[in-house]
């Protein structure tokens, strides 16, 4: 498995520590094999590729996000005081991507095992922590190519990686963050990716 290029200065702080093993309950186990570490300056985010210098924010926790292959994709960072409506900021230029636990890499492949599906890499690898199937969108709309609510359902695309997750025959839970109760748009995103999952014969929960 290929490794961010994450050199021994690239240190977790105790607060972002703190953050996901007591209030997010992710192990340590989880928290190394992921690679998270914390950027006191801006300077420190530098090295980060892909992101605007205009978006890159200090203090911030910087999370590894993996593909179905196994393989670093890119990181996006958390600031801790981040500007409104964007909690997390990824390079621009990216495409969306499955985001994998490394620790359970092996049963989300294995068709024989229940699949989850989350939103946001942190409540996965609280899963993971749990030995979960697991992997992540970055938002409700993340699932497809065309992340637009506007789009027609038929042109919406489930994302490539979902090809190389056998679905056929088995069971994948959806479960989205809390405002599914309340917001119509997220309602409308969940319905629409377990049509696609299903049409992929997946049996849905």
């Amino acid at each position: 498995m290929a490794m961010p290029n994450l050199t021994t200065d690239k240190v977790l702080s105790d607060r972002h520590r703190y953050m996901l093993e007591e209030e997010s309950r992710i192990s340590p186990e989880v928290i190394t094999s992921r690679g998270y570490w914390t950027a006191e300056t801006v300077n420190d985010l530098k090295g980060v590729s892909g992101i605007a210098e205009n978006q890159l924010m200090a203090p911030s926790l910087v999370l590894p996000i993996y593909g179905v292959d196994g393989r670093y994709r890119y990181s996006r960072i958390r600031p801790d005081k981040p500007p409104p409506d964007m909690k997390y900021i990824q390079p621009a230029s990216t495409t969306s991507v499955l985001d994998v636990p490394c620790t359970v890499l092996e049963k989300v492949l294995d068709e024989n095992q229940s699949l989850i599906i989350v939103e946001g890499e942190k409540k996965a690898d609280a899963l993971a922590s749990l030995g979960l199937p697991v992997v992540a969108l970055f938002g409700v709309w993340n699932w497809s190519y065309k992340m637009d609510v506007n789009t027609p359902y038929e042109k919406q695309l489930l994302l490539k990686d979902f090809e190389s997750i056998p679905l056929h025959g088995r069971s994948v839970s959806v479960m989205f963050d809390a405002d599914i109760q309340t917001k119509h748009l997220v309602q409308l995103a969940t319905g629409r990716l377990g049509k696609k999952l299903q049409d992929r014969g997946a049996q849905l929960w």
